[in-house]
């Protein structure tokens, strides 16, 4: 086997990985948001949503797929179609409702140690307080709107983008290059920008916990 085909077939195992783990999350975030058990962290920690931007259309997106699932049953005459259509559509359907309940029960933490960014079931950037020289607010978009994370070289470091919506609205600068652990492995960075459904809250108890 060559350096190239065991890469390859590195790429493909983590690739495998990281869907099965986004799967079995958005079940697990499902089974929370039914049960009401969020995840809030240490006692003491204070919780920052960052879901109001994109939950109104995540629910269009589960209305639209829910009536998708009917009109083709009714439409399809194959029967062997309308059931692979149908186990599809329903698929569709709760794992949406899964990334809506990750986003709810996954929220960004403030706990009494450390500054826990999180999207969904699976990033969670863990930052100690003693690692943050600043917080600031600020609205920007990203290059992407479809992927969660978005890494930057820029003159003084790395900056790691956990956008929602392809937007942040909160930025930290490091004391330091600091190595954080995300879905796709160690990164080492000197910024952090998240989003957040109320950035100034969140840049004032940041703030207040730097103090």
């Amino acid at each position: 086997m060559t350096t190239t085909d065991a890469g390859r077939r590195t790429s493909w195992r983590a690739t495998a990985w990281h869907v099965v783990r986004l799967e079995v999350g958005m079940y697990v975030s499902l089974a929370r948001w039914a049960a009401r058990r969020p995840s809030l962290g240490a006692p003491g920690s204070q919780v920052h949503g960052y879901a109001r931007l994109v939950t109104p259309m995540l629910w269009l997106f589960v209305f639209a797929s829910a009536v998708e699932v009917v009109v083709l049953d009714l439409l399809l005459p194959w029967m062997v179609v309308r059931v692979v259509a149908l186990v599809l559509g329903i698929w569709g359907v709760v794992w949406m409702l899964g990334m809506i309940a990750s986003y709810r029960v996954f929220p960004h933490l403030l706990e009494p140690d450390r500054l826990r960014v999180r999207c969904g079931a699976l990033v969670d950037v863990v930052l100690p307080w003693s690692a943050i020289a600043s917080v600031g607010s600020g609205d920007t978009s990203l290059e992407s709107s479809m992927r969660t994370m978005q890494v930057d070289d820029l003159d003084d470091g790395t900056r790691l983008s956990v956008g929602v919506g392809g937007r942040v609205n909160v930025q930290l600068t490091l004391r330091e290059p600091v190595t954080v652990s995300t879905p796709r492995g160690s990164l080492v960075v000197t910024r952090v920008s998240l989003w957040a459904d109320d950035p100034r809250d969140l840049v004032r108890d940041v703030r207040a916990r730097l103090r």
